[in-house]
């Protein structure tokens, strides 16, 4: 669990041993107004399942509810696997047995009345489990102000090598800025239960007020997790999220000048990302697929591998899409985009960037595949622990048609005056004639603290 969504606060850490589906409780003391969470927190394991994926791994599953009234945090749950014997199935990293282990649910909070699914896989198992159990075993009581939320654009599709992908838009529905701290999606039967589940980080962790005009009040996402049968009826998708005001609206620009798939069937989303802070700033692009209907078909996130100078550009490709690389039917729905700026991962650097020359550069062309190489100088006076190269290829009329980049192989700091050099793939649109495309290379020193 990440130390930034821990709630800062002194409260009071219950841990009490239950059964798999009891009920149980705790009360906040006498506790300073305004200083302290208030209310009760009463989890209920409403449902718990098992499966083995397509890859042979074993999974359990479940459902956790919070009918207190207060917010639930770091929900602890102990996890049992026995064999028919009776004698546990876990074994630590040196391969000693272990009675249980601790796990956690797939978000950090649960408002009062809220849900969460858990998903625990066990890819090691000397044997299917002949038994399992699973007991609440600790939570704290927290703090939390719940905006309202809602879900659009949804599509959820088996992509036939034992996955689901589940996409669509999170919105915010309240007038205040909201701060998503996680999101989950899970599948259910006709009665409710859930038969599967996983977590996501592929979504902004920003939201706008609602009615935002540069749409930023909602955030394409993507959940992926494994398939556990075909008693799959429904879908659900679960999120934690908080009103958080004090968030920087860093000025932050984009534009898409390019789209295409590459001869491997990778989409790229070209542009630039533009900085019109007076502060250099790393930046983190969210990015949306959707079809002619609106249903959001994949999503991405990427942070760009270099701080923007105030006032500079820098260019983007984002091509790590789950959903429709790969999948031709998939990719044949793709007809709109979007790109958001995640306002909760950028931020000024921690370090100082220092552009250097390129030299001897060369571009080997094979078709559609380029390779762009040379090396460079530390012509600095300071030392540098590492460096980036950042290729862009224009057409003749100076347009970004694509982009890449590659850390620089540094075995140790870069003196002043020491040489390096560099390579750099880039995959272009096969069916673009690129005989009149040229590259053009940037490098980037990290200055050793």
């Amino acid at each position: 669990m990440s130390p930034k969504n821990l709630f800062k606060i002194a409260a009071l850490l219950v841990v009490l041993a239950l059964s798999a589906c009891l009920r149980t409780g705790v009360t906040e003391e006498a506790l300073p107004e305004a200083v302290l969470p208030q209310g009760t927190v009463e989890l209920e394991i409403i449902s718990t399942d098992s499966f083995i994926d397509t890859y042979g791994a074993y999974t359990l599953v479940g459902e956790v509810i919070n009918h207190g009234t207060g917010p639930a945090t770091q929900v602890e749950l102990t996890v049992e696997l026995k064999d028919q014997a009776g004698v546990s199935l876990l074994t630590d990293l040196n391969g000693n047995l272990l009675p249980s282990v601790i796990k956690n649910l797939l978000l950090d909070t649960l408002a009062p009345g809220q849900s969460c699914p858990f998903a625990f896989t066990f890819d090691a198992l000397p044997a299917a489990p002949a038994s399992y159990s699973v007991v609440v075993s600790g939570f704290q009581l927290g703090v939390l102000n719940r905006p309202e939320m809602d879900t659009v654009n949804v599509q959820i599709i088996d992509n036939g090598s034992g996955w689901f992908y589940l996409s669509g838009d999170l919105l915010n529905q309240s007038n205040q800025w909201v701060r998503v701290d996680g999101l989950a999606g899970a599948v259910l039967d006709a009665s409710g239960k859930v038969l599967s589940a996983g977590w996501s980080g592929t979504f902004s962790s920003t939201l706008a007020p609602a009615g935002d005009v540069n749409g930023r009040d909602r955030t394409p996402f993507l959940i992926a997790f494994a398939n556990p049968g075909p008693e799959v009826s429904l879908w659900r998708v679960y999120w934690d999220a908080t009103v958080d005001n004090s968030l920087t609206d860093y000025p932050i620009q984009s534009a898409v000048t390019n789209s295409y798939f590459d001869q491997y069937g990778s989409y790229h989303l070209v542009g630039w990302a533009t900085n019109l802070a007076d502060q250099p700033l790393t930046v983190m692009l969210v990015s949306g697929l959707s079809s002619e209907s609106g249903s959001v078909v994949d999503a991405s996130v990427n942070t760009l591998p270099v701080p923007i100078a105030p006032g500079a550009s820098q260019p983007f490709n984002i091509s790590s899409f789950s959903n429709v690389n790969f999948d031709v039917d998939q990719a044949s729905l793709v007809r709109n985009h979007q790109i958001l700026v995640d306002l909760l991962y950028t931020s000024p650097p921690n370090s100082q960037t220092l552009e250097l020359v390129p030299e001897q550069e060369q571009v080997t062309r094979d078709v559609s595949t380029w390779l762009v190489s040379g090396s460079f100088t530390n012509s600095t006076d300071r030392v540098l622990r590492d460096a980036i190269a950042v290729v862009e290829v224009l057409d003749p009329q100076g347009n970004l048609v694509t982009s890449d980049y590659n850390y620089v192989l540094i075995e140790e700091p870069l003196q002043p005056g020491s040489t390096a050099s560099y390579e750099v793939y880039l995959y272009l649109d096969p069916f673009v004639d690129a005989s009149g495309f040229s590259a053009s290379t940037k490098i980037y020193g990290t200055v050793s603290e």
